[in-house]
């Protein structure tokens, strides 16, 4: 019995063998648990990305949808227009007829039997329906952020149409008979030069809801001009941001 009590003994582990063995694992563990965590940082870090571009988009296809409407108008209406125009927002009606929210009825009525009706117009001699007053801007959101807005003056209606908006800008140009579109002078126009505009560059900053700490941004987001309109380089963070420009031509203006 005490024999086979000391064989045992010889083929047990040491002390210093039991510490390896769980150093090694220590290691192991610690390799495994960082591997996570790259990745569950890496993926979020894309979906932050996914949903950051999706933002961009959505934005300025709302943006844009209006904004070739604006001044539409028939024969007898020429008060549709440009209301409000500076570099932070933008006012202007339409005269696209009914009291449909988004298209005015007679789009409404194409869509969903795909002939015209044709007792009824695009515009109705004023811009006092519904949908037919439409502001954008960059307003304060409940969870301390901007989000961009859209307004339906005639409905009193106000939509959240994308948030984690940083920066929203407005360049307003003119057709000239020798130059081609010309930029209008400083914002916000006068009711003369607001009569003149053809066509509208939009830019827009969006960042990610979360930080990334592995990323530093200290970048500056410019319009199309050039002209900087989100400077970070002063005052570096570590949210990822992106930058969408857009030429928008006013369809109906100077009809």
């Amino acid at each position: 019995m005490n024999r086979d009590i000391k064989g045992c003994r010889k083929n047990g582990f040491t002390l210093v063998e039991l510490m390896i063995a769980v150093a090694l694992t220590g290691i192991a563990v610690i390799a495994i648990y960082r591997g996570y965590t790259a990745f569950s940082q890496t993926a979020d870090a894309q979906e932050q990305i996914i949903e950051m571009q999706q933002n961009l988009r959505i934005g300025m296809f709302w943006v844009a949808r209006d904004l070739r409407r604006a001044a539409m108008n028939n024969e007898e209406d020429e008060n549709a227009g440009f209301i409000v125009s500076d570099s932070a927002s933008v006012e202007f009606t339409m005269d696209i007829g009914g009291d449909d929210p988004l298209t005015g009825g007679q789009a409404t009525s194409w869509a969903l039997s795909g002939t015209w009706n044709m007792t009824q117009t695009l515009g109705d001699g004023d811009v006092d329906d519904l949908g037919e007053r439409i502001s954008y801007a960059r307003l304060p959101n409940a969870d301390g952020g901007f989000s961009l807005y859209r307004n339906d003056v005639n409905a009193g209606v106000v939509n959240e149409i994308i948030t984690n908006l940083e920066a929203l800008d407005f360049v307003y140009l003119r057709e000239s008979t020798t130059s081609g579109l010309v930029v209008l002078p400083l914002l916000p126009l006068g009711t003369a030069d607001m009569e003149r505009v053809r066509l509208v560059q939009v830019s827009m900053v969006v960042r990610t809801t979360n930080e990334d700490y592995r990323y530093t941004n200290d970048e500056i987001y410019s319009n199309l001009q050039d002209n900087p309109i989100l400077d970070k380089s002063t005052a570096p963070d570590n949210f990822r941001r992106r930058l969408l420009t857009s030429e928008i031509k006013v369809r109906n203006a100077g009809l």
